[in-house]
């Protein structure tokens, strides 16, 4: 029975994979182009990759996960494309996170998806960046616990999910142009 099950998780993983390389192969001829991708064709791509609907919850722990293995990657001093991808999953789970709290996409990237940023002159060190984007992710992580334990409404926890996302966006943002990455 648990041989199965195992299986069963490969086989849905495994499908999972071929569908994020097959959506992944979209944006980066676009980027090869030298086109930034839009908004709602990310959306489009998160949702091609995304295996069913996951709680709130999930999208959470999973970016908080990926924001310890960004600062884990630029303690370590790994290569810039690794960072990036690390970026790009916590950019992965932060678009559930909006999407599952019923919050438009547009009105939470718009305001930095094309943004304007000189590579050149980053605001902040890739470390401290970094530990922003962890600040971040932590105040938005104490947002979702206090909602989950029935301190407010979902109304409040969307009010909240907007302006925290935003700050996760922003530092999401100052890692990536910190690494040479668009943001």
């Amino acid at each position: 029975m648990m041989e199965t099950q195992k299986e069963n998780v490969d086989s849905i993983a495994g499908e999972s994979r071929k569908r994020q390389k097959k959506a992944m192969r979209t944006i980066t001829d676009k980027e090869t182009g030298k086109e930034r991708i839009t908004v709602e064709e990310y959306r489009k791509f998160w949702t091609t990759t995304c295996m069913r609907n996951f709680s709130s919850p999930y999208y959470m722990l999973g970016m908080a996960e990926e924001a310890a293995e960004v600062l884990e990657e630029v303690m370590r001093k790994a290569d810039r494309k690794i960072i990036l991808k690390e970026c790009g999953d916590v950019l992965w789970y932060m678009t559930g996170m909006i999407l599952k709290s019923d919050i438009d996409l547009s009105s939470i990237y718009e305001n930095w998806w094309n943004a304007d940023r000189d590579p050149y002159t980053p605001q902040l060190t890739s470390m401290d960046a970094t530990m922003k984007l962890l600040l971040a992710v932590g105040h938005l992580a104490g947002r979702i616990k206090k909602y989950e334990r029935g301190d407010y409404g979902e109304d409040a926890l969307k009010a909240f999910v907007k302006k925290h996302v935003a700050d996760v966006c922003e530092s999401l943002s100052l890692v990536c142009v910190s690494y040479g990455g668009v943001s």
